[in-house]
């Protein structure tokens, strides 16, 4: 399992940490089709956190004797809202969205959400598999072993 520090970075405003976390090992972390959006951020102790605001990455894990060649990809949608809860919480859920243009399909995705009272925030991470030639990029047994590992490493500050 491999650890990352999701972060939105400013040039004027600094660096404001969104999540840190956990996947499993031969899954990369990479961009979004666009970089993160901080509405608002929470400081404690020397730390900025993304209090409200939304943020986009890619996770890929690579094809069995061809590094270059994604096996499956999975997008993750983080959304970050004020949160009023005073304990810290944990939700995972598994669901389907809708995909694509015409015609549209379902596909299998998983949802975790996070109540984070030190941050004064809650979490939703959204994880879809992208599409490809109309197909799902990622099997269910791949959200899984994905949710497992962010649970098993989730830290939300």
């Amino acid at each position: 399992m491999a650890e990352h520090v999701l972060s939105a970075r400013h040039p004027l405003l600094g660096t404001a940490n969104i999540l840190l976390l956990a996947v499993p090992d031969g899954w990369r972390v990479l961009d979004g089709p666009s970089r993160p959006e901080v509405d608002r951020w929470t400081q404690r102790d020397d730390l900025r956190w993304m209090s409200e605001g939304r943020a986009t990455y890619r996770l890929v894990e690579a094809a069995p004797g061809a590094p270059g060649l994604a096996r499956a990809e999975v997008e993750l949608r983080i959304t970050a809202s004020p949160a009023a809860g005073e304990a810290h919480a944990v939700r995972p859920r598994h669901t389907a969205v809708r995909r694509g243009l015409l015609p549209r399909r379902e596909v299998p995705a998983a949802e975790v959400e996070i109540d984070c009272p030190f941050t004064g925030r809650r979490l939703q991470l959204l994880l879809v598999p992208s599409l490809r030639g109309g197909r799902p990029t990622a099997r269910p047994e791949d959200l899984e072993q994905l949710v497992r590992a962010m649970l098993e490493g989730l830290r939300c500050h």
